[in-house]
């Protein structure tokens, strides 16, 4: 999801386009993955180790806007802190919005985790303006191939007072993802934001070897359609991602990440 200024044509819950992976550990237990720990309040807690990432994208249209997303992650305790940030910017306009996390295994079956983050929206000519925002997590695994997620996000309703009218939205979202086998799965994410239409955004993932990564889907919300694939080689990962948005066009973006070794792979 990404907060364009087309607000009739996008979702205004802020975040990347591109990044299909961004519910990865909400909803599957294959690939660890920072973004995917990170993103959902409620998967922080299943951060094994140290993990660190950073994805850019580029939307093609001329002007249009550029993103960076930095993610990171460590255990703390019976739990793991998650830290992630977006900065978008265009032609007179920007956006950040970062955070810090934390996630607590409850056991075997529930995970729960909240976030406090600030958002700062600027204009040219008007100043700019930010808020805190809150979110709130937990991630079920309630079969050893099934998981259900749920995240709700800004549940204060906060905005910014100024430089202009746009707001934040309370949204309340549920995932759920069932793995076919060792490497391979569906998932699909269903997000009720305020004021708009239920959107629904079904993905594919597959990852054979151990090593590749390949992820597909699509949302309603922006009839976008969404394709990632990755390679893995020991500690690091590259992601290549592209959505298409019928009005749009092409955002295309890269994701680069590592993730500590386990004792038991070393």
């Amino acid at each position: 999801m990404f907060y364009w200024v087309c607000e009739g044509h996008c979702q205004s819950i802020p975040g990347p386009v591109a990044m299909v992976w961004q519910y990865g550990a909400a909803v599957s237990g294959l690939q660890g993955d920072v973004f995917g720990h990170t993103r959902h309040p409620g998967a922080i807690a299943s951060v094994g180790g140290r993990m660190a990432g950073a994805h850019i994208e580029r939307n093609g249209v001329p002007g249009g806007p550029l993103l960076l997303s930095l993610a990171a992650g460590t255990p703390a305790g019976n739990g793991a802190f998650g830290f992630m940030a977006d900065l978008r910017h265009m032609v007179g306009y920007s956006e950040l919005q970062a955070g810090v996390g934390y996630g607590l295994r409850l056991s075997d079956v529930i995970c729960t985790g909240i976030r406090m983050g600030y958002y700062r929206l600027r204009i040219a000519d008007y100043g700019g303006a930010g808020t805190v925002v809150a979110e709130w997590g937990a991630v079920f695994t309630v079969a050893p191939k099934l998981r259900i997620s749920l995240h709700l996000f800004n549940p204060t309703a906060a905005r910014p007072r100024s430089p202009s009218s746009q707001r934040l939205p309370v949204a309340f979202r549920v995932a759920a993802g069932y793995a076919f086998s060792a490497h391979s799965g569906f998932a699909v994410d269903i997000v009720r934001e305020q004021g708009r239409p239920v959107t629904f955004q079904p993905f594919l993932f597959y990852e054979p070897m151990g090593v590749f990564r390949f992820m597909t889907g699509f949302s309603t919300a922006t009839m976008t359609s969404f394709l990632s694939a990755g390679y893995r080689r020991d500690r690091m990962r590259v992601d290549l991602l592209v959505q298409h948005h019928p009005m749009l066009g092409v955002t295309s973006g890269i994701g680069l990440q590592w993730v500590e070794k386990k004792k038991d792979d070393q």
